[in-house]
């Protein structure tokens, strides 16, 4: 019989009830040790096994890219050892060792600027998060100094980036058939913009939002954009019998 992971300890008087259900290992269903829960190419962690009360009282979360902060309550998720607060080490570019439809809420914080494609990314997030959960995604704006001073930013992202991953002028786009409904959008200007009102107008009017984008914004500055997306599946078709 395969044993179950040993995922690092923190104090229990923090844990909550989803971290401590994973720390203790109830949650994890049989996996063979591995060293700081290092999830091995190819193998799954299934998540769920627990008393159904334990179930019905978990809001289960994933960090993905946690680094050394983690989200509290969540499962975190990143590939760096040595500077890290995961539970799960594993390569972010590879699919993630879970199982479809498996958490709630799915956080991308600062991360998905770093990995090697956006699409594929996206579609990962989307498959371990369960119908009608969350995907809640922070990244730099494109006309940020940050976003480009990181030599290790692949992509240099703007508000407009990831919508067709839902219907564009009616239709669904051929990039991806993954489906994701945008609920919210914040985007940070730099300090003295915030402070003449102009992330207000950024916010407030999408008209004005790509007027910015198009026109101002490397005067203007960006810093960051908060996404909070719900995550669309379809049923299976029905099949004959």
């Amino acid at each position: 019989m395969a044993q179950r992971a040993a995922l690092p300890g923190a104090k229990a008087s923090l844990l909550s009830d989803w971290a401590h259900a994973v720390l203790s290992g109830r949650l994890f269903k049989s996996f063979k040790e591995i060293p700081h829960g290092i999830a091995p190419k190819g193998e799954t962690l299934l998540l769920g096994e627990g008393s159904r009360n334990e179930q019905e009282i978990v809001n289960r979360v994933l960090d993905v890219g946690c680094g050394r902060v983690k989200a509290p309550g969540s499962i975190g998720v990143d590939w760096n050892p040595d500077a890290t607060a995961a539970d799960v080490l594993c390569d972010l570019n590879r699919p993630l060792p879970f199982g479809d439809d498996t958490f709630d809420e799915v956080r991308a914080v600062h991360i998905i600027e770093h990995l090697d494609q956006v699409i594929d990314t996206m579609a990962e997030l989307h498959r371990v998060t369960r119908p009608g959960g969350s995907i809640y995604l922070v990244t730099p704006h494109y006309s940020d100094f940050a976003s480009w001073c990181d030599p290790t930013h692949r992509w240099h992202l703007n508000t407009f980036s990831f919508r067709f991953f839902g219907l564009v002028h009616g239709q669904r786009h051929w990039y991806t058939r993954l489906e994701l409904r945008q609920l919210a959008l914040h985007v940070t200007l730099a300090r003295p913009w915030r402070l003449l009102g102009i992330e207000w107008l950024v916010n407030r009017f999408v008209w004005f939002r790509r007027f910015w984008e198009m026109y101002l914004c490397f005067m203007l500055r960006g810093k960051q954009m908060e996404f909070t997306f719900e995550v669309v599946k379809s049923p299976p078709p029905c099949r004959d019998s």
